[in-house]
């Protein structure tokens, strides 16, 4: 992102404030095949509205954005609701992924098509990611996000492929959201075990 990108996000993040959203209903309805614990990067994840839930649920959570003042104010309400918290501030466009692996990599809403070529190398063995983005057939009843952030109509599948990861469960429709969403969630393979 651009410094002008960044600073218009700190706005927005900050006119909204403490606003509490619940999470994506995917993330609720998927949360049992996320398993239990274990350590999640919630990726380009704002006011933390996500990490802030799989907190709740027990997983020690990296919330990584952009946005200090997402950071912030993520840190905030995560404190007011006794949860822990870890805040990162880092660009992913820019950065790409932070060093090192994950349990879970959780990306909701954002969409920088090269950090798919990478994500399995950032996932601990077994590890899921978790990804939800709006497709262009959105724009049927909403005016945004514009079509340049959005996903053709069987790209997520394709960039999917394209990750090396192994496809759980995957779908592309209507959602609870009221968006016209891919949603997927899949794996990285556990090695086999060695012949001894």
């Amino acid at each position: 992102m651009t410094s002008p990108d960044i600073e218009r996000w700190n706005r927005k993040h900050t006119a909204r404030g403490v606003e509490r959203i619940p999470p994506a209903p995917t993330l609720t309805e998927w949360r049992e095949a996320l398993g239990s614990g274990g350590r999640i990067l919630d990726a380009a994840g704002g006011r933390g509205r996500h990490a802030r839930y799989l907190a709740s649920e027990g997983f020690d959570v990296t919330l990584c954005d952009a946005s200090p003042v997402a950071i912030d104010l993520a840190q905030a309400m995560a404190q007011e609701d006794g949860l822990e918290l870890e805040g990162l501030v880092r660009d992913l466009e820019v950065d790409g992924w932070p060093p090192g692996r994950y349990d879970g990599i959780l990306v909701v809403h954002f969409l920088h098509r090269p950090l798919f070529v990478d994500v399995e190398n950032h996932l601990e063995p077994g590890g899921w990611f978790l990804f939800i983005h709006p497709t262009k057939r959105n724009l049927e009843r909403h005016s945004k996000p514009s079509a340049r952030w959005l996903l053709d109509e069987g790209e997520g599948h394709a960039l999917l492929k394209a990750s090396g990861l192994t496809l759980v469960q995957e779908d592309e429709s209507w959602g609870a959201s009221g968006r016209h969403e891919y949603r997927v969630l899949a794996r990285r393979n556990t090695p086999p075990l060695a012949e001894g």
